[in-house]
C-alpha cells in the first residue's frame, strides 16, 4: 500500500482515536456482511461474469475499501502493525499446509 495513503490512515486514527473507530469499525464490518448477504440472495453463491458485473459487487468493493481502512486504523491504535503481520503469515502458511494435505489426499484417492 501506498505510504502516503498509509500516512492519511494514521492521521485520520490519531484524531479520533480508538474510542470512535472501534465503533466505526464494527458498523464498517456490519455493512460488508449486508452487502455480501445481499449478492448472495441475488446470485445464489454463484460468481459469474454478470455477477462479476453487478451493484451488488461494487457494494461489496466499496465496503471492502472501509473496511480495510478501519483495520489499518484500529491495528495502528493498538500498536498492533507488527504482531498483526505475523500472526497472518503463520494463519496463511497453516492453510497452505492444510490445502497440500487435502491435495495429497484427493490424489491417493484417485489411485485407489
Amino acid at each position: 500500500m501506498d505510504e502516503k495513503l498509509l500516512d492519511k490512515i494514521k492521521e485520520i486514527a490519531r484524531f479520533y482515536g480508538w474510542e470512535e473507530q472501534h465503533r466505526i469499525a464494527i458498523e464498517e464490518l456490519s455493512e460488508l456482511i449486508k452487502a455480501i448477504c445481499k449478492r448472495e440472495r441475488r446470485f445464489d453463491g454463484s460468481f459469474s461474469t454478470v455477477s462479476a458485473e453487478s451493484e451488488e459487487r461494487t457494494a461489496i468493493v466499496e465496503e471492502l475499501a472501509d473496511v480495510i481502512i478501519m483495520a489499518i486504523q484500529l491495528t495502528y491504535l493498538l500498536e498492533g502493525e507488527f504482531d498483526v503481520k505475523e500472526i497472518m503469515e503463520h494463519k496463511v502458511e497453516r492453510q497452505l499446509r492444510r490445502i497440500d494435505k487435502v491435495s495429497k489426499d484427493m490424489e491417493e484417492m484417485e489411485m485407489v
